[in-house]
């Protein structure tokens, strides 16, 4: 685990992930879309939340970003909304701090320069210039480690905290609900726990850009 959060900061700080309240920027261009990214393991007490985001690449996926939605001042009540440029984007990990344990879906392939996934468990389709509201997408972890996953509301007390703090982008606000993978493949829906030894390195990603 230690080396794969590591590896992750490397490849993130190579991509330029840097994180503010409008989130990491995946389109610059005139026609940004916005995202309300909501994610969390519902079964476990987890005190941070973070998810890979790719792109389809041939039989792959192109990992683009790291994001923290959970913890560090990021939550339900203080949602992370990013940008996006128009197109399909892919959840293809998720990681769970919790107690002193660290818990990860989803295998990522470390490159020299880049990060790649084998796998996809949601992804969403944004357009030009709305705020989508994609939903919540909620992963269970059963005791044998195997994994569930679906699409829920997001929580009216996120709703609520988007319309407050982005009122301008809320009126834009359009339903554009996730696809659930509907690959249940064994080795996919898996869940593998560690002991936590490096958390603190969670922190960077919610670093406010100045």
């Amino acid at each position: 685990m230690k080396s794969h959060l590591i590896a992750t900061l490397a490849a993130c700080l190579l991509t330029g992930c840097g994180v503010s309240q409008d989130g990491p920027s995946l389109g610059l261009d005139s026609d940004t879309a916005h995202v309300i990214v909501a994610a969390d393991v519902a079964t476990k007490s987890c005190k941070s939340v973070m998810i890979g985001l790719g792109k389809r690449d041939g039989a792959e996926y192109k990992g683009l970003r790291h994001v923290l939605v959970k913890g560090h001042g990021f939550g339900p009540a203080k949602p992370m909304v990013m940008n996006f440029g128009p197109g399909e984007y892919h959840i293809t990990q998720i990681t769970c701090a919790h107690d002193d344990q660290v818990t990860t879906i989803g295998t990522q392939y470390t490159h020299f320069a880049s990060i790649s996934f084998k796998h996809s468990y949601a992804s969403f389709r944004v357009g030009a210039h709305a705020l989508h509201d994609i939903g919540l997408i909620r992963f269970h972890v059963a005791d044998d480690g195997a994994v569930k996953v679906e699409r829920a509301s997001l929580l009216p007390e996120t709703i609520d905290a988007v319309k407050r703090q982005h009122p301008e982008k809320f009126e834009k606000l359009v339903s554009a609900p996730a696809v659930i993978d509907p690959d249940m493949n064994s080795a996919k829906m898996y869940a593998s726990t560690e002991k936590a030894r490096t958390e603190r390195i969670y922190m960077y990603y919610a670093r406010p850009r100045r």
